[in-house]
């Protein structure tokens, strides 16, 4: 969201909804749209805590072309990045499964980072909780600027030419 928020020249993020958040204008003309950029502060298995509260708040409804969630995914190989339109399963993403039972849906789209399986017998929920290894954070560095250009893609092209572009 940090990156999105400089390349777009959001305001500072403020606080609401046990989230931090920008509200923002993205392109120009007539096909210029509001985006609001949101952190959720709340624990990763809460934060369909934030996004609902968020959506009431800011009158948005939950779907693929209003609300994306950008998250971890250890299905993905690592430094990978997926677009995905809205319904599916879950993955067992507590995150994913805290917004569709705060918000009542599945459509939203989702912006997938891999971080890949956890090594040996390492739980999944230990692995995603560690801190990122020095030598990986080049490659996540790179990884997030990806996942700004593909949302980015998405905002002005639409999500199926974003998902034909990144995902491939």
């Amino acid at each position: 969201m940090d990156i999105l928020a400089e390349r777009f020249g959001a305001p500072p993020f403020t606080s609401r909804c046990r989230s931090d958040y920008s509200k923002t204008l993205v392109g120009s003309g007539p096909s210029q749209t509001e985006v609001v950029l949101a952190k959720p502060q709340t624990f990763m298995n809460k934060s369909g805590e934030s996004v609902s509260c968020l959506l009431r708040e800011l009158d948005l409804e939950c779907a693929d072309d209003q609300i994306w969630v950008a998250h971890d995914d250890v299905d993905l190989e690592a430094f990978r990045l997926r677009l995905r339109a809205g319904g599916g399963g879950l993955g067992g993403h507590n995150g994913l499964k805290s917004i569709v039972d705060h918000v009542g849906s599945k459509d939203f789209g989702r912006v997938k980072l891999g971080v890949g399986r956890p090594p040996g017998r390492k739980s999944v929920s230990n692995y995603v909780l560690e801190p990122v290894r020095q030598k990986e954070l080049d490659e996540y560095a790179v990884l997030l600027e990806t996942a700004a250009d593909a949302v980015e893609h998405a905002l002005s092209e639409g999500l199926e030419p974003a998902m034909n572009k990144f995902n491939s």
